[in-house]
């Protein structure tokens, strides 16, 4: 008879794991743990989940404690990662409910689960096993939802897919003697913090982690190759920018920005190709646009959803409770929400 358990790793333990998984993710990244973990005062704990002595998954997990009530939120983005060849579902699964059994029965948490998209073929599966756990999805948290390129079937064969406009203005972009430069977020910060600041006043939205906090994570990393950064310069001016994070079998967008001119040249077309060059030359299968938003930024949906991926919903911000510490929890974080 299997016996599933949870037990603690060392930072050194995750660091040499993680890179034995194909669905390991920014989010899971040590160094983007721990970030997170202290700006919003949460508790870090990296598990292995076990049938008997084998290790099947990993996961990172923030604790944010409501002492008052004795329990609070177990929050794992990105996790938990279990897929080392093939998407194992069985494995998936298995892990999902040890860690619903951790950190809801034993320890009176809320468990919430993000879980990584391993491809658009999946998702519906994952979905319906949180499901058939009993997890229920957040109604104040709005699903990912983005659109997913298969970059194995090489660059020429993306150009073709794409949508004529969007090819006819990435060429038109190839014409107009644009300079991109490559480098690290450090290395690259003040000239991209600058024009994506302007965008924003620009265009009038509100991130929910600002470019600093991955610069942050960047610096608190021993390897500093998880996020690129590509500028677009013309006539020495900076007119565009783009950071993404390559980690594991997916890249993804994570900040654009564009001034006018950058528009008008088409520079946002010459950045995310580069991008998805970058991710071809890495070896990543996968290059995620990230994120899309129709009703709220129908510009950007346009622009990413003639780029021709598969668009998905993630199995993303599903809850795990039982009993009512764990249910005034929920009512006590839904009252906050309201009141922001």
């Amino acid at each position: 008879m299997s016996d599933w358990s949870v037990k603690s790793l060392s930072q050194s333990e995750w660091q040499s794991l993680t890179s034995t998984y194909t669905d390991y993710n920014y989010q899971q990244t040590l160094s983007y743990l721990e970030t997170i973990a202290k700006a919003q005062h949460s508790l870090l704990e990296l598990v292995g989940i076990y049938e008997n002595t084998e290790l099947r998954g990993i996961a990172g997990v923030r604790i944010k404690r409501i002492p008052v009530l004795n329990s609070g939120v177990a929050y794992l983005a990105g996790g938990p990662l279990v897929r080392r060849q093939q998407g194992d579902m069985v494995t998936f699964t298995q892990v999902t409910r040890t860690l619903a059994q951790h950190y809801s029965h034993k320890h009176n948490y809320v468990l919430r689960i993000a879980a990584p998209i391993w491809d658009s073929s999946t998702i519906s599966e994952q979905t319906s096993i949180l499901e058939e756990l009993d997890f229920r999805r957040n109604k104040f948290l709005p699903s990912y939802f983005t659109s997913l390129l298969d970059l194995s079937i090489g660059e020429e064969a993306l150009k073709k897919n794409f949508h004529k406009k969007w090819r006819y203005l990435l060429n038109a972009s190839l014409r107009n003697e644009l300079t991109v430069r490559t480098g690290s977020l450090e290395q690259c910060y003040d000239d991209f913090f600058a024009l994506f600041e302007a965008h924003k006043t620009r265009k009038g939205f509100k991130v929910n982690l600002e470019p600093d906090f991955y610069r942050q994570v960047e610096r608190a990393a021993e390897e500093k190759t998880d996020y690129i950064v590509k500028l677009v310069e013309k006539d020495g001016v900076v007119i565009a920018g783009h950071i993404g994070a390559y980690v594991g079998d997916t890249a993804v967008y994570l900040f654009g920005a564009s001034s006018e001119q950058g528009n008008a040249v088409g520079a946002p077309y010459l950045l995310q190709f580069g991008a998805i060059l970058e991710a071809i030359e890495l070896g990543i299968r996968y290059y995620d646009t990230g994120g899309l938003d129709q009703k709220n930024n129908p510009g950007v949906y346009i622009f990413k959803n003639r780029m021709k991926g598969d668009l998905v919903t993630s199995a993303s911000f599903f809850d795990y409770s039982i009993g009512l510490r764990q249910k005034l929890t929920l009512g006590v974080e839904k009252l906050y929400r309201l009141l922001k």
